[in-house]
């Protein structure tokens, strides 16, 4: 079977004749980067190289494959996937910069190329981008949880991601949701199955109000928001289903896997954060800005922080959402994005119940190779020992903060 590596030295010579770099420039060289491995990477396989063109032009690459293996490529949606990352540089973000004007700062690298054949041929589908690390940009130090300044930065760069949407919508919504209907779905199976398979979620939602209660039994045994959780659980894949299907006047193109693993900080000399770019757009989906926003607040910031700083978070996230638009083009104020966290939050809560625990897991590796190959009882196990009592608590904690901030305005 050829190795990632040869299929890229294979492919670029003719990516490079058809026009991709530049017009009239040759292939000279690839250079793999061998140091540079691909960090929490879960859905794909990921180079690192230097390429050398013509006339001494160098360019630094990061260049995406899917799975090698035909089950994780069905876990992970692979063919969907790499048709969303595709349409979203070659068709989505042209638009949304052409409504939004030159004004619109770059918030992502520089995309090449894109194939996606899938069948037969699926282990030659690439995805070519820019490396930004000689730009500056890298991933923070933090592998889960943010400091503030890394936080805020990080929801301005999706407050002018989301705003890029609201100007869009506003100028032409017509053609804005005909762009957008090339989109295909990524979190769920054609059989209606979940990233957990099987309602799953019912379980694990389950401990997750039960370990609530075991950290203060009088406070939220007879509470109103717990208990509302606890009928979301019952049947989590039709109501995440209901939420996930909800186009109100406010939703927004949202990134759909917007966390710490697919944005890169660039520093000043301090090593203080001053701008994030976003990378790994294969989950976009439309929706409620509250999808970006629950996902990245409650698998990214600690207990501490939440409870601290959120109206600061918030606040910064709803100043550059106003500061990223046009003058005349109307975006949500804190109080509606308020409202938005309330109906919605519970999507953030839902991913970060699995998730999070593999996060933080130093003793476990997630075998995936078992997907599929196990009962769904036997997998499901499998999820709910990641992350061990650390891995529990810090979900009762996210679940603590829902309830806490009364974030159960869904519908049932």
């Amino acid at each position: 079977m050829t190795s990632t590596l040869s299929l890229v030295k294979q492919s670029l010579p003719d990516i490079v004749e058809a026009g991709a770099f530049g017009t009239g420039l040759r292939f000279e060289s690839f250079v793999e980067d061998g140091d540079k491995a691909g960090q929490d990477q879960y859905a794909s396989i990921v180079v690192f190289g230097d390429l050398s063109l013509s006339g001494g032009q160098r360019l630094q690459l990061v260049v995406k494959f899917k799975h090698r293996s035909p089950l994780l490529r069905l876990v992970f949606k692979s063919d969907q996937q790499f048709h969303n990352e595709i349409v979203m540089y070659e068709r989505i973000i042209p638009f949304l910069e052409q409504c939004n004007g030159p004004a619109a700062a770059p918030m992502f690298p520089r995309y090449f190329y894109g194939r996606n054949v899938c069948g037969e041929l699926a282990l030659e589908d690439m995805v070519v981008l820019e490396n930004v690390c000689p730009s500056g940009y890298r991933l923070s130090e933090e592998r889960v949880f943010l400091d503030y300044q890394h936080v805020k930065i990080a929801l301005i760069a999706l407050a002018k991601f989301h705003g890029l949407s609201y100007t869009a919508k506003q100028k032409d919504n017509e053609r804005f949701l005909k762009t957008l209907a090339d989109m295909q779905e990524s979190q769920w199976s054609e059989d209606g199955q979940w990233v957990v398979r099987d309602n799953g979620m019912t379980k694990m939602g389950r401990r997750g109000v039960d370990l609530l209660i075991e950290r203060d039994a009088e406070k939220y045994r007879d509470n109103e928001h717990v208990r509302r959780l606890s009928e979301f659980m019952k049947d989590p894949d039709k109501n995440l289903r209901r939420m996930m299907n909800v186009h109100d006047p406010l939703s927004v193109l949202c990134h759909g896997d917007f966390c710490r693993n697919n944005m890169m900080f660039k520093y000043d000399e301090a090593g203080k954060p001053v701008d994030a770019l976003l990378f790994d757009l294969a989950m976009i989906r439309y929706g409620s800005p509250a999808f970006d926003l629950s996902f990245f607040l409650y698998l990214n910031t600690d207990r501490q922080l939440r409870n601290e700083r959120w109206d600061s978070l918030i606040d910064a996230y709803c100043s550059a959402l106003a500061e990223s638009v046009p003058d005349g083009v109307n975006v949500p104020d804190r109080a509606r994005v308020d409202a938005e966290i309330a109906k919605y939050a519970v999507y953030g809560l839902s991913h970060v119940t699995f998730f999070l625990p593999i996060m933080v897991d130093t003793e476990h590796v997630m075998d995936l190779s078992k997907y599929g190959t196990v009962s769904a009882d036997d997998w499901l196990d499998l999820l709910m020992a990641m992350g061990g009592a650390k891995g529990k608590a810090l979900v009762a904690d996210v679940y603590e903060h829902v309830v806490n901030m009364g974030f159960t305005d869904f519908e049932l």
